[in-house]
Formats: C-alpha cells, structure tokens, sequence
C-alpha cells in the first residue's frame, strides 16, 4: 500500500514516561494535598441546595454519601465548601486515595494495551510487505491475516472493556469529570482506529488506513488533553 507511513501514528506517541510521571503527579495532588478533600459541601441545582459529608459521581449521577436519588450531574450547577469533622475528613481522604489506586490501575492496562497496538501495528506493515513481495505464498499471507485478526479481536474487546471501566469508575471530586470525559474519548478513537484496521484486512481498500491514521492522532491528542484536565486539577487544588 503505498504512501501510508506507519511511523507518523506510533514516532514519539504513547511514551512510557510521562505516564507513569503523571500518575505520580496525581497522587501527589489528591492524596498529599487533597485540598477540598477536607471540606464539607453544599450542592447547589436550579431548583434547591443540599448540604452533604461526601459525594461521588458515577457515569452521569451525583450520589449523596447519606444515600438517597442521586442527582442528574448536568442539573448541578455548583458545589461550594464548607467545614468538616475529622471524621467525615478522613473517610473523604480514603475515598481519594482509592481513585488514586483504581487511576494507576486503569493506567497500566491502558499501558499494555498500546504496546501491543503497537506490535498489532507492525503486523499490519509486514501484511502489506508480504502483499507487494512475488515470493509470497497465499498459505502464508492467509497465517498472517489470521494471527493479525485474532489480536485485533483482543485488542478491541480490551478497550471496549477499558472504556466501560472509565465511564463506569466512582470519582471522588466534579472537577475531575473533564479528564474521565476527555479519557473517553481516547479510548473512543482507539477502539474506531481498531476497527478501520478490520476494515481495511477485508477491502485492501488504502482509505481505510487514512482513518486509523487520522484515529490515531485524535488519541494523542485526547491524551495530551487528560494531562492538561489533570494539571487544571492541580491548579484548581492549589
């Protein structure tokens, strides 16, 4: 297939480092200085106000800690804070420190999961080699597919997975809404880059990689987003 450089999608993408940086700055933000954390808070909707302990929000909801109907999030218009027993302090504190684990977590099986995007990658390219060469026997061709499309199948249902544990995860603070919606939408465009590599197995058709491609750096894009969303967090606390 010519034309298509499967450099640009995966030169200087995904480094290890910074993620795991990242995670660290995280930690340190909302564990070791947690800031609103120790706060009590009232949460204001256009109709009424609620004063709560703790909260959490879940998808779209906004759970009370004393229970009740959780609240629609986009019906919050905003939570302000005020004081805090040791008690209802600490328990605020832990429920932090667990997002923090579950966060790292979430982050190691994103890491796996786009080192072997990567391999999946490179497959693709000697698919394409073997393709172009005269000394390549269908029976071969036909294994390579086959082993490209397994991984591919494993690959989409581990983000697929990864997804839902994101959009599903219990998040202790409404600012850090933006960086699991931003997360989201990485994941989105990776899954979407996937499955036009699928396409693209079953048509030979070159359009097809232009969109993984063009999938590709929309995730790197998203992904630089979360850590801004993330340092806006920090910001926010500080």
């Amino acid at each position: 297939m010519a034309g298509f450089n499967y450099r640009i999608i995966t030169e200087g993408s995904w480094d290890k480092s910074p993620r795991v940086a990242l995670c660290f700055l995280v930690f340190l933000t909302t564990v070791l200085f947690p800031g609103s954390a120790f706060s009590d808070y009232r949460i204001f909707t256009r109709d009424h106000q609620i004063s709560t302990s703790s909260y959490w929000i879940e998808g779209n909801k906004l759970y009370l800690y004393e229970g009740g109907k959780p609240l629609k999030l986009s019906e919050v218009t905003s939570i302000s804070e005020e004081s805090l027993t040791p008690l209802d302090a600490q328990m605020n504190f832990d429920a932090t420190k667990r997002f923090t684990h579950y966060l790292w977590w979430l982050q190691e099986i994103e890491d796996g999961i786009l080192k072997r995007q990567g391999i999946n990658l490179d497959t693709l390219q000697t698919i394409d080699d073997l393709r172009a060469s005269h000394s390549t026997s269908s029976l071969e061709l036909k294994k390579t597919v086959k082993a490209f499309c397994a991984e591919l199948d494993d690959l989409e249902l581990e983000v697929s997975v990864l997804k839902h544990y994101w959009d599903q995860m219990r998040i202790p603070q409404r600012s850090l809404v933006l960086a699991r919606d931003i997360k989201s939408l990485q994941l989105l465009s990776l899954e979407s880059s996937l499955q036009h590599r699928r396409r693209y197995i079953r048509t030979w058709d070159p359009t097809y990689l232009e969109y993984t491609r063009e999938y590709d750096r929309q995730a790197i894009s998203f992904e630089q987003g979360f850590y801004e969303a993330l340092h806006q967090e920090k910001r926010y606390k500080e």
